[in-house]
This record gives C-alpha cells, structure tokens and sequence, in this order.
C-alpha cells in the first residue's frame, strides 16, 4: 500500500504557496475551469513519472562531392524520478519566473511489507508500527529555456532522515549501526517510480490508419493499441485479461432500475465482445450489445469516456491513480456507477484514487464514497484557492504575503 497523504508545493503554475493535507483513499477536487485543480494534478505526475538524460549526437556524413553534412540528434537515456531533467515543458515555473525553483515536500504512507530489510529498519527507529510515513523534499530549477533539473535533496521515514544530497554528494543512513547503506534508500525512493497514472481530459479517439506493431497507448492510438494486444501471441493473454475486467464491472440494482431498456447498449456485459474490422486504411474496434455488432465510433461519447478509463487503468501498474474531469461525457448514473466501481478497485487494482470535477454533483449524491474534497477557485491575479463546500473542520493555510488562501474542508 502506498498513499499520498500531503503535498507541499511553492512556484509552480499558479501554485504559489499550496499545502493539500489528509488525504483519503478517494479524493474529489472540484471548481471552475482554469481554477488550477489540473495543476495539481500534472505536479504530481510530473515528479513521480521517470525522468531522463539527453546527449547530443552528431552524425558525420561525407558526400559524393567531398562536403560533410552534419546532423545533430540525441540520445536519451531514462533515469530515476528523483533525479533527473525535464525537458520541452515551458512555463513550469510561476509566472515564468525561471529564477525562482519550485520547491516540493511530499509526504506518503507505506506499508511495511513493501520496504526491504525491515529488521534493521525497525531497529534503528525508521519504521511506524504498521506503516510508514515516508517525506521528500526537493525543487525542481531551471537550466535553459527547454530543460529543468529535478532533485530530492532530502527523504525522511518516520520522521529521520534517511537520505540526503550535500555539495551534490548523496549521504543515506549516516550514524545507523545496522549496515544500512544506500542500497536501502534507494529501495526505498524506487518504490516511487511511476507512483501516478494520470488520466487527462484528452480522451476523444480519432480516425486511426492500421499501424501493426504501434504498442503506444494514447487517445489517438488507443485502437492500434487494442489490435497489437489482439493479434501479438506474446500479448492475447493480456487482452483476454482486459476483457475480463471490462466484464466485471456490474451495474447496481438501482442503476439497473432507472435504467431500464437503455442497458441493452451497454457493450461491456459477461459476454463482452470486442472485435476488429478495416474500414479503408482505418482500423476499427467493433463492440456488441443486444442489438448487434457495431463500430465504436457508433457508441455514444459516454461509453468511449468509459472504456478509455477502464483500459487505461487496467494497462497502469501505479499505486495512485487521477482521472481529470470523471464526469466528462458521462450521465449522473453513470457517474454514480463508474465511481463506485472504481472504489472497488482500491486494495486490487491500486492504492488510492483522486479526481477532479466541474460540477458539485459528486460532493452532493456521492459524499458517502468520498474521504476528503477540496472546492478549487481562483482569484483574478491567478492564485488558487478554496472555499466551503459544506463541509465541516476547515483548516486555513494563508502565506506570509496574504496572497494565497487555501482551505481543506474534511467529510464528517
């Protein structure tokens, strides 16, 4: 198990001064377009998801006249989300203030089981009872108009640190007489890699040409996508697990209910079908409900909204998953319904659930399946904040400047 419990973050986007705390399992974030729920959203993904390192390759090629051309490329190569560089992400920075770094503490649960070498962990005082509250602490700083150096410069478990960066060297487990070294931290900071599976609003398909071997997974390649895992023998167990899990996802009674006649073109059954067809250079994934065998395309823009979800999440190994706008496309039923599955899926499938929203439908017909919501709003020079939703035990953060006022308002 691996939670975010709190985030901590200064000059990023219009998060100036932002401290988000007590997160549950399921976490509601709802306001206006542009309120700046999107930039929490991407800061969280942002610092888990791996970074990488680029070196410039220049390619020598000598003509049949005796004139070189030269052709500059890059070599990439993935590191760890800790350490590394961001590239081609412009205006990260508040205002676009390169100046002035971004700084972030981020504090998690874990659940012992998953931390190595537990004994000397426990021993020399780094492990709670249960679980553990692991915090980092780092910044993210420009290096050129197209590149930014992330770093977690500290890493604390139960409260100690555990590793640190001085002068550019790393220091794990100093003082510890349990030969903890850093192979240990690393284990440990590993545990993070990928963390999120962020789910954004740009989830409408497109006319997609048959590309054979395109594993890539995306909006614009989703159908490809589902074609590789069909039709590749080392993929079609993983396809049969797909449909699967689209297949046990189960109306309640009372969904069922209001309902009524409109179930027989749900395509996503015991019985779930999916097939493929060409229409001209075009690949098609073909679903079928009671009344036939029909493209996707044909299906409303809800049940597309629903099957990208599923996949996407089916397709993630992370321990924390964000959906932007869960309601996009999809009827109040189908909002209930999709949530309450998803809920389900806490425990199985991953750790925690957070989600934003533009209406207050969740916050008012949901509230029993919420932990915590968070009402965003933003004030006319762009700083994010938050206001009442009715709920109770608010807790203000205002910074030294009076500028940002943010509230976390806790469900009874």
């Amino acid at each position: 198990m691996i939670k975010i419990k709190e985030l901590k973050v200064k000059n990023f986007k219009s998060l100036y001064d932002t401290t988000i705390s007590e997160l549950g399992d399921v976490n509601l974030f709802v306001g206006y377009n542009n309120s700046g729920k999107s930039n929490i959203f991407k800061f969280l993904q942002l610092v888990f998801q791996p970074k990488e390192e680029r070196e410039a390759v220049v390619l020598i090629d000598e003509g049949p006249t005796g004139r070189n051309t030269n052709t500059k490329t890059f070599h990439s190569t993935t590191t760890s989300y800790h350490d590394g560089y961001i590239y081609d992400t412009p205006f990260l920075f508040k205002q676009n203030n390169r100046k002035e770094p971004i700084t972030f503490e981020i504090t998690l649960e874990v659940a012992n089981v998953l931390l190595s070498n537990n004994e000397a962990l426990n021993k020399e005082d780094y492990l709670g009872e249960s679980s553990t509250s692991i915090t980092l602490v780092g910044e993210i700083t420009s290096v050129s108009e197209s590149r930014s150096k992330i770093l977690v410069t500290n890493a604390k478990a139960n409260g100690k640190t555990f590793y640190e960066i001085r002068d550019s060297i790393p220091f794990s487990f100093e003082k510890n007489t349990s030969g903890l070294s850093g192979k240990e931290s690393e284990s440990i900071l590993s545990l993070f890699n990928n963390l999120v599976s962020y789910i954004d609003t740009d989830r409408n398909f497109t006319e997609e040409l048959f590309n054979t071997g395109d594993s890539r997974f995306n909006s614009k390649n989703f159908k490809n996508w589902l074609y590789e895992l069909n039709i590749n023998s080392d993929k079609y167990e993983i396809f049969n697990e797909l449909i699967s899990f689209l297949s046990s996802f189960k109306f309640s009674a009372q969904a069922l209910e209001e309902l009524g006649g409109n179930i027989d073109s749900f395509p996503f059954t015991d019985d779930t079908q999916i097939g493929f067809s060409r229409f001209d250079q075009n690949v098609e994934v073909m679903l079928s409900n009671k009344g036939g065998r029909f493209p996707l395309k044909n299906f409303g823009t809800g049940i597309q909204q629903f099957f990208f979800i599923l996949a996407k999440i089916f397709n993630s190994n992370s321990k924390v998953v964000i959906i932007e706008e869960l309601e996009l496309n999809l009827s109040q039923v189908y909002q209930i319904e999709i949530l309450a599955f998803l809920k389900s899926l806490l425990g199985k499938k991953f750790d925690q659930f957070m989600f934003s929203s533009h209406s207050p439908f969740f916050a008012t017909k949901c509230a029993d399946s919420l932990d915590t919501a968070q009402h965003v709003t933003i004030n006319g020079v762009g700083t994010p904040g938050t206001n009442v939703m009715g709920y109770t035990d608010p807790k203000s953060l205002v910074d030294k400047d009076g500028y940002h006022f943010w509230e976390i308002f806790k469900l009874i």
